[in-house]
């Protein structure tokens, strides 16, 4: 029954917010939660995390640091680990989530040394090329390509490709923000 399962869910995603034990913990299992429960979460769940990861917890610059760098490698891990077919039935929601932190934050895992940005660049092409992907999703990994464009100075060449690929989409917010990475990606002194 959908009601019941929507209702765990709504009931998991409190108990998280309200008993987590660490900000750590509460990324994890609101990641899990967001991956199982798909369309069944309320999008304020991802907006609490998003939130979380952005803003932290205010008291500690360098705990903040290391829970949003935690975030990019716990997605990146995470995106790793699906084989095709997971990825394409990825939800909505934790889409939404994955392409905003690798975008804002994916340069804090290439500054530790754990992963490149190139290679975080080709997964969210990776994200923006699968199979059944909305118009609004792969302008969300086409955006966090292009944030990560800026921080590296230059767009991959696969990112470049995607760009290509999408320029002539009927979407047009799509096709702008694929024209508009093309146009910068010519221009590094803008882009950066």
């Amino acid at each position: 029954d959908e009601f019941l399962r929507r209702e765990l869910v709504s009931k998991i995603t409190q108990a998280a917010e309200r008993y987590a034990p660490s900000n750590s913990w509460f990324l994890k299992t609101t990641t899990k939660v967001l991956q199982l429960g798909g369309d069944l979460v309320s999008p304020e769940v991802a907006y609490h995390l998003i939130r979380l990861i952005a803003e932290g917890t205010g008291e500690d610059e360098e705990e903040d640091m290391d829970l949003r760098r935690e975030a990019v490698l716990l997605y990146l891990s995470l995106l790793a680990g699906l084989h095709e077919k997971e990825l394409t039935a990825l939800p909505r929601v934790l889409v939404q989530v994955v392409t905003w932190v690798l975008g804002e934050y994916g340069y804090l895992g290439a500054a530790s040394g754990e992963v490149a940005i190139e290679n975080i660049s080709n997964t969210l092409c990776d994200l923006a090329e699968r199979q059944f992907a909305s118009a609004e999703e792969r302008g969300w990994a086409i955006s966090a390509v292009l944030k990560l464009a800026a921080q590296a100075g230059a767009l991959p060449p696969r990112a470049v490709a995607v760009c290509q690929r999408y320029k002539a989409s009927l979407d047009t917010d799509l096709q702008q923000r694929c024209r508009e990475g093309l146009k910068l990606a010519a221009k590094p002194a803008i882009l950066a």
